[in-house]
């Protein structure tokens, strides 16, 4: 083939069924992940099926309804009591998302 040449490839594409797109920053050591149930942190495991540019399909035993930390810190694991960033008075610096669940990709 000529440098320059355009040609037409086709490459099989992976539909992901029951998983969740989330920012990379959420997944910690590639096992797991922290949601907040009652405000309190709670970590969760979970299986990384693919990584794209910034986000990260996984899969595990987490509800649709779930509130994820978003924000990556080291003390995660240590924190007692959390409060959402839509919460008024709140002092963490750690972000949340909800979560809905992705059919295919």
């Amino acid at each position: 083939m000529r440098p320059g040449a355009f040609v037409e490839a086709r490459t099989p594409d992976i539909s992901y069924e029951n998983v969740f797109r989330v920012p990379e920053s959420a997944v910690y050591d590639s096992e797991r992940v922290y949601v907040v149930d009652n405000g309190r942190l709670v970590e969760v495991s979970i299986s990384v099926l693919t990584l794209d540019r910034f986000d990260a399909l996984i899969s595990g035993d987490i509800a649709e309804d779930s509130r994820l930390v978003v924000t990556h810190s080291r003390n995660s694991s240590r924190f007692k009591r959390f409060r959402s960033v839509n919460s008024p008075n709140n002092s963490s610096s750690e972000e949340l998302v909800g979560l809905t669940p992705r059919g295919g990709s």
